[in-house]
């Protein structure tokens, strides 16, 4: 038992984990939570419990109140225990109209209208969960801590490096990981500086003065601090000027558009029309916010990494120790999502290097299913293969599934499309783990646990920044592995994933190729984060029956 971490896994006695297709776990939770205080409601493999003690707070929407809970769902380990196992975790559960049970629609719908309330800190929480545990075995004990686990610790062996330094991302994190990484790119030349024109598109700005001094604040990061080269700068107002622009075919060009919306909010319809012009002239562009009240002197870093990626450059990269080679390999991202702007369902697929740059993505309009079919997987993976191994042949491909392959998404497919003896597939599952904790509060960046016997990890990867949260824990497992690699390699991999350079220098709960196809998958015109790609290597098909 480690005396520092603890993965909230539970064994549920008399539950034997063969016998549970029926939910037998859920009736023997049910059984107890029916003598007590707490409420209940079933929904499909998990348990949503909160406290009946009248505690339910306001939100924006007067019809809206939240409550935090706690969710109790089943973890599908193979041979850690015979007893069925379920993981615990806080939840944030809401409630329209005074109904006494929680409201099914998605935290997107809820608040589509409306400012979402202040966002769940986890960490203060963590005594309700050991006292609904209590709750639970105070008659006779039914749920056991699952404590053979093996808790290593992976921050030393992950370096963060930039022109000839090299910081491990546990020294970077001690004394807090966003300040120590803010410091260390800030007046420090980049790794991969860039050279390009860079054109602020101010016309959707009310505030022109504002446009141009964020623009001029995060083109002086660019030179002065990081040794780019912005061979012109010019400013597009008009649309006279942006028709000039399109028809000069100038190359090497990225557009910083200005945008006074708030998060969320969908922009003018003439500025996503000129965006889609610069998407089918194949110019990248990255967005960024123009309101009065912005002080660029706090957004100026983060603007300036998302041009930089935009470029093609890089201010630093992440390498995992035990894995040598591994900013040599090739990654690919299979994510599934809504379709945005599209009716049905969006796969990405994405290409990055072993640094986590994105360098092509592909995509597919689908049915409502959550299965990546053989002709989806079949063009998507032929086609990003194709464009890595004409670019650089012969390498290995680490692939990372986000969620848990459908049964009826074959291995078989996979393996007759990877390139024989030198590719792994992981699957990656962000959402549904238990959740871990150490006794500071939040685990050390970059904390693996492996259950004994178990071909499956949970990784802890990067700190929450803000006080009182919690990052998810990611459960990941292969099926597939020619490489070999063992389940500290792929921790290692995952984690130097999470905390490479993405649109800003801050690490991600999600390793980077799911983080790109996550992002690619869910933009539409209130959501425009990942937009401005379109210069790389891409594809999208429709495979919608019926459409």
């Amino acid at each position: 038992m480690d005396v520092k971490n603890t993965l909230h896994l539970y064994e549920v006695s008399g539950c034997p984990a063969s016998a549970d297709s029926s939910g037998r776990w859920q009736e023997v939770l049910e059984k107890r939570l029916d003598s007590g205080h707490y409420e209940y409601l079933r929904v499909r493999e998990r348990l949503r419990v909160w406290l009946d003690d009248g505690k339910r707070q306001p939100t924006s929407d007067m019809s809206i109140t939240y409550q935090e809970g706690i969710e109790v769902f089943r973890v599908s380990l193979k041979g850690a225990s015979d007893n069925t196992l379920v993981g615990i975790r806080s939840c944030r559960l809401y409630f329209k109209d005074d109904q006494k049970y929680p409201a099914q629609e998605k935290y997107s719908e809820l608040f589509s209208q409306s400012d979402a309330p202040p966002v769940l800190r986890q960490l203060p929480l963590i005594p309700q969960l050991h006292e609904f545990v209590g709750f639970l075995n105070k008659e006779s004990p039914i749920l056991a801590l699952f404590n053979d686990i093996s808790f290593v610790p992976l921050a030393e062996r992950i370096l963060v490096c930039r022109s000839g330094e090299k910081h491990s991302v546990h020294s970077l994190s001690k004394s807090g990981y966003s300040k120590s990484i803010l410091s260390n790119v800030r007046n420090k030349k980049a790794e991969t500086p860039a050279s390009f024109h860079f054109i602020l598109l101010s016309a959707f700005a009310r505030d022109q003065g504002k446009a141009r001094q964020v623009a001029a604040e995060t083109a002086g990061v660019l030179e002065r601090e990081w040794g780019c080269h912005i061979t012109s700068k010019n400013r597009i107002a008009s649309s006279e000027r942006f028709e000039e622009f399109i028809d000069s075919g100038l190359s090497d060009a990225v557009v910083f558009v200005g945008l006074d919306g708030e998060k969320g909010e969908r922009p003018p319809q003439s500025a996503i029309d000129w965006m889609r012009a610069l998407d089918e002239n194949k110019t990248p562009y990255a967005l960024f916010n123009s309101n009065v009240e912005v002080n660029p002197k706090f957004t100026r870093h983060g603007n300036a990494m998302n041009l930089l990626s935009k470029a093609g450059g890089a201010h630093f990269h992440v390498e995992p120790l035990g894995l040598p080679d591994f900013c040599d390999q090739w990654c690919i991202g299979l994510d599934l999502g809504f379709g945005s702007q599209y009716r049905g369902k969006m796969a990405v697929i994405t290409l990055t290097d072993g640094k986590g740059q994105l360098k092509a993505y592909w995509r597919a309009i689908k049915d409502m299913d959550e299965t990546l079919t053989p002709d989806v997987l079949s063009q998507g993976l032929n086609w990003l293969i194709g464009v890595a191994e004409e670019e650089k042949p012969g390498r290995k491909y680490l692939v990372i599934r986000d969620g848990i392959c459908p049964k009826n998404e074959y291995m078989e497919v996979y393996k007759d499309l990877l390139p024989k003896g030198r590719s792994t597939l992981v699957e990656c599952v962000k959402n549904g783990n238990p959740v871990m904790v150490s006794a500071d509060g939040q685990p050390d960046a970059a904390t693996l646990a492996i259950p004994k016997g178990e071909n499956a990890g949970f990784l802890f990867t990067a700190q929450a920044p803000q006080k009182g949260m919690l990052t998810n824990t990611i459960k990941f497992y292969t099926r597939h592995n020619d490489l070999k690699l063992s389940l500290e390699e792929i921790g290692e991999a995952l984690c130097a994933l999470c905390f490479a350079p993405k649109l800003s220098f801050q690490p991600s709960g999600l390793p980077a190729p799911i983080y790109w196809a996550d992002g690619i998958a869910s933009v539409r015109y209130t959501n425009l984060q990942f937009a401005g790609w379109s210069h790389l290597p891409n594809r999208t098909r429709d495979f919608r029956v019926g459409r």
